[in-house]
């Protein structure tokens, strides 16, 4: 439990850290053009190759998704593991989720660990589950893609902001992150620069 909790926690912090580095950059850094209508965002990147400026289109409904489906995955975690008038208590399942996030201690918090759960933890960590290194490391780059319009040429940015986010990751568990942490680590940083060497290629 401890390691999907802290996986877990580290997606959200992560994500926080590139949606935030992202919005700032694209801001200083490119020409945005907005659609009310479909709240999509939309840059030029001026290629070598050709006179014509690539386009490429920001995913917000992808990264909406995307966001939700961990969100739903957390809650449903803590839903499973938190006795029900403790989570009144703590203010509902979103004053559990930010106190968690934040950092905080949770004094007396009564968590009740079935072999239900268990069970479940070690399907989502396991190669395969939805918490695992190898799906962790794609949603990362998923979420990066999504936010630059799958641009290349943003990965290297990307990629700070994704480390940004793994130190204060760090700083909120207390020091070192756990082994199946490190694994997602390494495999996001080898997606990245794969994904950055087809703007090279190109």
């Amino acid at each position: 439990m401890s390691n999907i909790n802290q996986v877990s926690n580290l997606q959200s912090t992560i994500a926080t850290s590139i949606s935030v580095k992202t919005s700032e950059t694209v801001r200083e850094e490119v020409q945005l053009n907005t659609n009310t209508s479909t709240e999509d965002v939309i840059y030029n990147v001026k290629s070598d190759e050709s006179a014509n400026p690539k386009n490429f289109k920001v995913d917000m409904e992808k990264v909406k998704n995307m966001k939700e489906e961990t969100d739903k995955r957390m809650v449903d975690l803590l839903t499973k593991s938190i006795t029900k008038g403790h989570l009144k208590q703590l203010g509902g399942l979103r004053g559990v989720l930010e106190k968690i996030l934040s950092g905080e201690k949770i004094e007396g918090l009564d968590i009740e660990i079935t072999d239900e759960t268990i069970q479940k933890a070690k399907e989502d960590i396991a190669p395969g589950g939805y918490w695992s290194p190898e799906k962790t490391s794609d949603r990362f780059l998923e979420f990066a893609k999504a936010l630059s319009g799958d641009d290349p040429s943003k990965a290297n940015m990307l990629l700070d902001a994704f480390k940004k986010g793994y130190k204060e990751a760090e700083k909120i568990w207390g020091g070192e992150l756990p082994e199946i942490s490190k694994k997602t680590y390494e495999l996001t940083l080898e997606k990245f620069e794969a994904w950055s060497n087809t703007g090279d290629s190109e």
